[in-house]
This record gives structure tokens, sequence and C-alpha cells, in this order.
């Protein structure tokens, strides 16, 4: 996502300081942005930067990006179903609480990055 933040303001010209102004953010935070440190970017700003640059917000978001867009809770749901084990044994695996998965689910927390790689990239829950 850093990367094509950088490359769209690149492409039209523009400063950091004036994107940040454009969608009402702090600069040190759209600095931010374009660092490659940053995993998590708020949907609403991506939305009003997609704007700014007349393209859709999906053209800006990388792999991780797009699973809390799409629903981190609906794909979760979907993998566990077709694993045929318990929230405890894949919060075992995972070592976290029951609890923390429900919320994944529910989308009362956002899932790390580090924790959507073991699960839907490294497959750790398929070692189960």
């Amino acid at each position: 996502t850093a990367e094509k933040l950088r490359y769209y303001r690149y492409k039209n010209a523009l400063l950091q300081k004036e994107v940040a102004k454009c969608v009402s953010i702090n600069p040190s935070t759209y600095i931010s942005y374009e660092s490659t440190n940053r995993t998590y970017y708020p949907i609403n700003v991506l939305k009003k930067i997609a704007n700014l640059y007349e393209i859709d917000v999906i053209e800006l978001m990388d792999e991780y990006n797009l699973f809390l867009y799409y629903g981190q809770g609906k794909k979760l749901k979907e993998l566990i179903s077709s694993l045929n084990f318990t929230k405890k044994d894949i919060a075992k695996k995972l070592n976290v609480h029951p609890k923390t998965i429900t919320a994944w689910e529910n989308e009362k927390i956002r899932m790390s990055k580090s924790t959507y790689i073991k699960i839907f990239k490294d497959r750790v829950l398929n070692q189960l």
C-alpha cells in the first residue's frame, strides 16, 4: 500500500503535505502511510485519497488491507468451518484466547497482519 500511495502521489505531482491537507490528516500521519513499516490503513482515509486520485480505493490496497476491507470475519468463519476444529484448538495453535477468535469473526477487533499471514499465507491452521 505504501508503494501504491507513493506511486499515485508522484503520478499526480503532489507533495506529501498536499495530500495530507486534501484528505484532512496530519502531514506526519500521511508520511507514515508511505512508510513500509505501516500495515493498516483506515478505509475512510484511503477512500479520500482514492477520490483525490480519481481511482477505485481497491487500487491502493495490499492483500492484507483488502482482507480487512472484504471482511476478516467472513473469511475467518469460512476457513474455520472448513477445518472441523474447535475454536479452542485453533486458539491454542495461534496462542490466543478463544474469545479473540470470536472477536475477529464478529469484527470487534482487527486481526494483525502477522496473524493474517500465519493463518492465510503460512496456513498454520492446516497443520493442526
